[in-house]
């Protein structure tokens, strides 16, 4: 079989030897085999993100849904009816703003993003392939386009983010620059540097293409340089550079664009990262950085299931030599320079102290290039030099040393590090807590040790077959552990989600009125009801996101503005804790529609109670515009919790207390007498509360007294 178009391999050359030994062509066109992939990919996706009923890491996916509705019904950006799209990039929401203008109700609307999602992830393959083609026969790279949508991490298909379309952009990316190095024509160069000003449109982390671009020019044109020899070196470095004067004209017109851009503005230059510019806000040191480049090169190794990585590695070292063949050589480049800068920024934005965990999901975009590295490994031969597959397989047999994965195994990664969500549901159906480490240490050194010793003529099976099989059982954990998030979310919003324009149209303003407590409920309400807005927040901002409108209450009840003056809207949706002045016009799970013509005033409020009604230690209720009248507290135990009679101390302004005492399998009453201290009226009760974790087991670590019911009786 012929070489792959491109090689250079001198027939002296040592490496000549290590050709492939097998075809791997066949008998159907190209385009048929990958559009029936691409259906297949988006089928298989569409298939579990259509099953999310509810969106659920926040505020994120209200940071691309807002701008994406915006600018489909009005033309222009808008969070909130905020201008602008909050420091992240267009690209996104103008690529779903269609499924506003296909579908009316926003939950249609919203699975019609995710149909959006499915595809656009789905197109990776094409640019995978093609790259991959260009060192591997037809099935080989075909493999390789495969394994690009199957990783698990593309379960974000089924959640609004931009993600979805940063992933395919990228890997296109990596098709035009490898083009550009094989041959630097100012038409490819424009293209590189046009697709980078895309990424970055697209999600503002795509900067780190800029010094992954020149680090890996910067490879290319040395190894070009020394593979003739050192005569007159400098002069072929000094050629091979201005070969690419398209792409540093490009750069550095940029950086003047950029300085006037902020001076028209007024604005500082880092603020041109947008939401991502906090990565400036901190100094960093040596140590840190490397600590945690390392946790994430480690993850990759675990995310990638071993193979992948250590082709990455061996055609790495292999391409680094002069006299390595220039595609290599070109692949080698661009794998280092670009995972090299993805893993450094990634890791400076995780050491900050609110992230401070591993960032899978700003760093997957790169796998395409292991899977590429793969395909290109086995498509000539499987080669094994032992200068090359020897620190290849160590450093990627030992690196899990360096993860502490136990450390790692909770919520927080549910959302930010699919790559382990298996691991940890492995751990806790088949393995002891600690021993988790221990398990994927030994599969590393095993993968490492055939890595090495399995014959070359069963090494395409080995590797493109245990990613396959890894990946096919690792998707099931990751997508139990993201459905069950998006469970959750509904639990908080119930059915029919858009409830709120059921009852009022979405022609209509409604406000939000935030006391305390989760902020899902009022996130979901948002998300699926276009007539919700203005919000009103008495703690001040929920999230990050502009548009919350800053609010407080007198003792009267009555609702001001920031500017002192009481608010007036027609209809205010707010949670079943917060009882408002008007007409209530329907109500769904913990969340109350009121019509509130006039001014926006607030009746009774109770704080510390779960969305199940359970208790924790202390629960206070408030009455405003108090006259007296009694409020009584209907209570209810469970006998599993509290196997003993619970007694309930309420406390009343004054400090007159009142007992009562629940039963374990029956309720309770607790009537108190309010008395009037200026206009508000207070009672707190303090309940004996327990864990259930602790009690019976589970994962309910709340700390639980019993269930309340408030109903207020007048004077």
């Amino acid at each position: 079989m012929p070489r792959p178009a491109g090689s250079q391999v001198d027939g002296a050359n040592a490496e000549a030897k290590w050709g492939p030994s097998r075809t791997w062509s066949m008998p159907v066109p190209s385009w048929a085999l990958l559009t029936a992939l691409f259906v297949l990919s988006f089928a298989f996706r569409f298939n579990w993100a259509i099953s999310d009923p509810a969106p659920w890491i926040f505020s994120d996916e209200l940071h691309y849904w807002e701008p994406a509705k915006a600018f489909a019904y009005t033309g222009a950006f808008a969070i909130r009816e905020i201008p602008g799209t909050g420091g992240f990039g267009p690209v996104y929401p103008v690529l779903i703003a269609p499924a506003f203008l296909l579908f009316d109700r926003l939950p249609d609307a919203y699975d019609a993003v995710k149909a959006i999602n499915c595809l656009l992830m789905s197109l990776t393959i094409f640019p995978v392939y093609l790259l991959a083609r260009r060192f591997a026969e037809q099935g080989v790279a075909l493999a390789a386009a495969a394994l690009s949508v199957a990783i698990p991490t593309l379960t974000f298909t089924g959640n609004v983010m931009t993600e979805n379309a940063f992933y395919p952009l990228i890997a296109l990316w990596l098709l035009a620059f490898v083009r550009a190095l094989e041959r630097p024509t100012a038409l490819r160069q424009v293209a590189v540097v046009a697709l980078m000003l895309a990424a970055v449109l697209t999600k503002v982390q795509a900067v780190t293409l800029v010094p992954a671009m020149v680090t890996a020019i910067a490879i290319v044109v040395l190894l070009d340089a020394m593979e003739a020899g050192r005569a007159r070196m400098p002069g072929r470095l000094a050629r091979g550079l201005i070969a690419f004067w398209p792409t540093w004209g490009l750069l550095a017109l940029a950086v003047p664009l950029a300085l006037v851009r902020q001076a028209l503005r007024d604005q500082p230059l880092r603020e041109l990262l947008g939401a991502y510019a906090a990565v400036l806000d901190r100094p960093y040191t040596v140590g840190q950085l490397a600590n945690w480049s390392l946790y994430h090169v480690a993850e990759l190794d675990v995310l990638l299931g071993f193979f992948p990585f250590a082709a990455f590695l061996l055609m790495t070292i292999w391409g680094l030599r002069p006299r390595a063949p220039r595609e290599n050589r070109i692949l080698a480049a661009v794998g280092l320079g670009t995972v090299f800068w993805f893993v450094v920024v990634v890791a400076a934005f995780a050491t900050t102290p609110t992230v401070e965990r591993i960032l899978e999901r700003n760093l997957f975009h790169v796998v395409p290039l292991f899977f590429i590295a793969l395909a290109a490994w086995i498509g000539q031969g499987a080669p094994r030099p032992w200068w090359a597959v020897a620190p290849a397989a160590l450093f990627a047999g030992t690196l899990t040393f360096a993860l502490p994965l136990n450390s790692f195994l909770n919520t927080t990664i549910i959302h930010s590090t699919p790559g382990l969500l298996p691991l940890w549901r492995w751990r806790d159906r088949f393995l002891s807590p600690g021993s988790i480490d221990d398990v994927v240490a030994v599969a590393a050194i095993v993968a490492a040790a055939l890595f090495v010793v399995v014959p070359r003529r069963w090494l395409a099976l080995l590797t493109m077959g245990a990613v396959a099989f890894y990946f096919a059982a690792a998707s099931r954990p990751v997508e139990g552990f993201t459905h069950r998030a998006s469970e959750d979310a509904f639990l908080t919003i119930g059915s029919p989600r858009d409830w709120i324009d059921r009852a009022v149209g979405t022609k209509t303003d409604v406000a939000s009125l935030y006391w305390s407590g989760d902020q899902f409920r009022f996130w979901e309400a948002e998300f699926f009801n276009r007539s919700v807005g203005p919000l009103y927040s008495l703690p001040g901002p929920y999230d990050g996101l502009p548009g919350l409108v800053d609010i407080s209450v007198d003792p009267g009840g009555l609702v001001r503005g920031p500017d002192g003056k009481p608010v007036s809207p027609r209809y205010t949706m707010t949670d079943i804790d917060t009882e408002l002045a008007g007409t209530l016009v329907t109500s769904q799970l913990n969340m109350w529609l009121y019509e509130t013509a006039g001014r926006l005033s607030v009746r009774q409020r109770v704080d510390g109670l779960y969305l199940d009604r359970w208790s924790g230690p202390q629960v206070s209720y408030q009455r405003f515009a108090c006259k007296g009248g009694t409020v009584i507290a209907h209570m209810t135990s469970e006998p599993r919790l509290h196997p003993r009679p619970v007694v309930v101390t309420a406390t009343a302004d004054g400090g007159r207390r009142y007992t009562a005492r629940v039963d374990p399998a029956g309720t309770g009453v607790l009537r108190v007498p309010l008395r009037r201290r200026g206009q508000v009226c207070t009672v707190t009760y303090t309940v004996p509360a327990v864990s259930p974790a602790t009690v019976y087991g589970g994962g309910d670590q709340r700390l639980l007294g019993v269930q309340f019911e408030f109903t207020y009786a007048p004077a």
